[in-house]
């Protein structure tokens, strides 16, 4: 990919200016640690080992009759290679006035101080494009990056025996009622742990509905930033923003227990970034590397949008 600078004006007087890199606010499943991440994983696949027992008593003392139930199962995470590669031709950077910003002797092979903020720019901005596709990526309908991977909302619709609520647009008017709905067809064995993901746009008609019609917290919501909440009338209900959501249906949600989604990621990193000069290029490249993919220990416990 060539370097885009359509944006730029040559040398003008402007070395009071600095390049600002993008400051992405809301990619928050992992930073907030609001699922299961299980890391360096080796191989393609990840498997959910998971036992389930059941246990029979009796009043009979001298009882010798084997009862009861040991089951072992495992479920499997397929994990996706991604690699976000690009090349980056510096001497272009001669003609505007990003070049003061570089080494002092000017070198094409070296962004100077610009090299730490090229490298945060990237790293940001992919760690952004992977939380859009944990969340809704789908091999056989998504695209661009949306069809590397399948996402939680792809795993999810691909299980046999979650429950299904049928998806409502969320307003501020109706949404703390569409999440009781969910509530009230949670597994009971889930519900003092129960977590629902919705996307910003739909958090934030939830805090509105809440407000305005529940006066609920109204002191907290006003002066602290809020990305998850306690329902209110639950035992243990908590609703998160997560932004990989941003851009599906309102009322599209994923709701279970924070142990039973999970996020794979093989190798030693959640993202391997790499920046060199080549030679052969002559050009700078960017090379982001992961593997990961997303699963569920128990269907029966998952609850998710039509």
């Amino acid at each position: 990919m060539a370097l885009d600078l359509s944006a730029l004006t040559p040398y003008t007087d402007e070395q009071s200016s600095g390049l600002i890199k993008q400051i992405l606010l809301n990619a928050n499943t992992l930073a907030n640690n609001l699922v299961t991440v299980k890391y360096g994983v080796f191989g393609d696949t990840y498997k959910l080992n998971y036992v389930k027992s059941t246990v029979v008593g009796t009043n009979n003392l001298c009882n010798t009759t084997s009862a009861g139930s040991t089951i072992l199962a495992q479920g499997t995470i397929n994990l996706c290679p991604i690699d976000f590669y690009e090349t980056l031709c510096l001497q272009e950077l001669k003609k505007v006035w990003y070049d003061l910003e570089m080494s002092r002797k000017y070198a094409p092979e070296d962004l100077g101080t610009e090299a730490e903020i090229f490298a945060s720019n990237k790293v940001e901005t992919t760690g952004l494009e992977i939380e859009k596709i944990l969340w809704r990526g789908n091999k056989s309908t998504g695209s661009g990056n949306l069809a590397l991977c399948d996402g939680f909302l792809a795993t999810a619709a691909a299980l046999t025996g979650e429950t299904i609520v049928t998806i409502a647009a969320m307003t501020s008017s109706n949404s703390v009622a569409y999440i009781d709905s969910i509530v009230a067809v949670a597994p009971e064995s889930i519900l003092d742990k129960l977590e629902i993901y919705l996307s910003p746009r739909d958090f934030q008609l939830y805090l509105m509905d809440l407000n305005k019609n529940y006066k609920y917290n109204v002191a907290l919501m006003g002066t602290e930033k809020v990305q998850s909440i306690f329902h209110p009338g639950s035992i243990g209900t908590t609703v998160h923003s997560v932004a990989g959501l941003s851009g599906a249906p309102s009322g599209t949600f994923i709701a279970t227990a924070k142990e039973n989604i999970v996020i794979a990621f093989g190798g030693d990193e959640d993202i391997n970034f790499d920046m060199y000069y080549s030679k052969d290029k002559k050009a700078l490249v960017i090379d982001n590397n992961t593997k990961f993919g997303t699963g569920f220990y128990f269907p029966e416990l998952v609850i998710r949008s039509s």
